[in-house]
């Protein structure tokens, strides 16, 4: 999910006058509000989603890698081995971001896009729920996605 889509779901809100908005698929979760106060009217669902992602340090392109399952996030394959990605990497689609163990089973979490490692939400070892932030990356300016 991108900047573009997110804007679009957040413009359904006061066309069909939502307060609430949820999505979710197999890596993004989202769950848009609206509340009466001193911003309504006060912006665009555009401004207003693009200082969302201001306020989060990231840019409003970021992609959101989130956990598939319930389990156990690992930044490595392999306890004592190097973590897969850290912040500040480059990393190409398909690449190997973390692992999830859930029942004794891995799971490998992989980049939706090439671009640049630039938040890791979580620690090494700690339960993930599904849907929590795992990785923030900041997509490439030329992808063939």
């Amino acid at each position: 999910m991108n900047f573009a889509d997110i804007k679009r779901l957040a413009d359904l809100m006061p066309r069909y006058n939502l307060t609430s908005l949820s999505y979710e698929d197999a890596e993004f979760k989202l769950s848009l509000s609206k509340t009466l106060s001193d911003r309504v009217g006060s912006g665009t669902s555009q401004e207003i989603i693009a200082e969302a992602f201001e306020a989060s340090g990231a840019r409003a392109d970021s992609v959101v890698v989130t956990a598939p399952v319930v389990g156990t996030a690992y930044r490595a394959r392999e306890p004592g081995k190097a973590p897969l990605v850290s912040v500040g990497d480059t990393v190409a689609k398909g690449d190997a971001l973390c692992v999830i163990e859930a029942m004794k089973v891995f799971s490998e979490i992989t980049a939706p896009c090439a671009g640049n490692v630039v938040e890791i939400a979580f620690a090494d070892g700690s339960l993930a729920e599904f849907g929590a932030k795992l990785i923030v990356i900041e997509p490439s300016e030329s992808q063939d996605d």
